[in-house]
This record gives structure tokens, sequence and C-alpha cells, in this order.
């Protein structure tokens, strides 16, 4: 069962046994240090109401060592490397007139629970500071997953509040 569920292959089988090991081992264990370290990020934060309160809290660059951002990370890393399907399968002709199966078979990543991976890892990144970074994931996700436009959405929102966050509103 193992060797027939290669991420190296591209079967039905080894789709659903990826997508269920990242979405229940990896991603459940990486989604709980990020809202842990958002808590604890977030317990941390004080106003300062002597002076306009800032919609999204501006934190120092020194809580960007405090965080446990990095679990969460490393975590979404793993997912990615261990669980990431990008072979392609053989061309269906029977479904050659299919524009779902075409777009399908056009895409780079066939994990489809992969995207929130991908998701998560780039609001730990944004979260722990790294703007720079957290953009170049974010950017990186608008091209993986093109089709996915409900992604590509919010990708572009959290683009735009970290482009906000390092102040290049231009």
């Amino acid at each position: 069962l193992m060797v027939s569920c290669s991420n190296q292959k591209n079967t039905k089988k080894s789709r659903v046994y990826h997508e269920i090991n990242t979405r229940y081992n990896i991603y459940y264990n990486a989604e709980i240090a990020y809202e842990e370290a958002l808590k604890n990020k977030n317990s941390s934060y004080e106003d300062n109401l002597s002076q306009i309160i800032s919609i999204y809290p501006v934190y120092p660059e020194e809580q960007k060592k405090i965080n446990g951002f990095e679990t969460t990370i490393d975590k979404c890393v793993k997912a990615i490397k261990m669980h990431s399907i990008q072979a392609k399968t053989e061309k269906d002709p029977k479904k050659r007139g299919n524009i779902k199966y075409q777009e399908w078979f056009e895409q780079r990543e066939f994990n489809p629970f992969l995207k929130s991976v991908w998701m998560l890892m780039a609001k730990a990144e944004y979260q722990s500071l790294d703007y720079v970074r957290s953009v170049s994931t974010f950017s990186y996700i608008t091209r993986l997953f093109k089709n996915d436009h409900a992604v590509v959405m919010e990708s572009n929102l959290w683009m735009a509040k970290a482009y906000t966050q390092m102040g290049w509103e231009y």
C-alpha cells in the first residue's frame, strides 16, 4: 500500500492517501500550533491609548523572536515536501473535449488539500512579522493555484495587508 501511494505517482489512491495524511496528521498539528501562537501574540499586545488605535496591531520588531510561528511554518514545509503530488497522469483521450478535465490536467499540484497548507504557512509568515517572505509565498500561491479563484483572491488580500504593514502603499 505504501509503495502504491507514493507522491511520485498520480493515481486516485495516492491523491486520497496523501490528502488524508496531510489533513489529519501534519496540518492538524500545524493549525493548533498556529492558533496557540496567535493567541499568545494577541494576549501580549497592549494598545497605547495616547495614540490613534490601529485596526491591525503594529508589533515591535523584537516580537518576531518571541512568537512560535516557526513551528507552524516547519510543519507546513514538512507537509509540502512529503505530500505534494506534482506528477502528471496520462491523458485520457475520451475526456479530450471536457473543459473541467482539461483544467484539472493543467494544474501543477494534485493534492487537493495542499492549498490550505500553503495558505497556513503564508499566514504564519505574516504573523511572524516576516512580511517579505509572506508576500513571496502568497505570490507563489496565486501562480500555483491560479484556477482556484477563491484562493487567489484570499492570497491577494493577504498580500495587500502585508504590503500595507511594510508601508509599501504604492
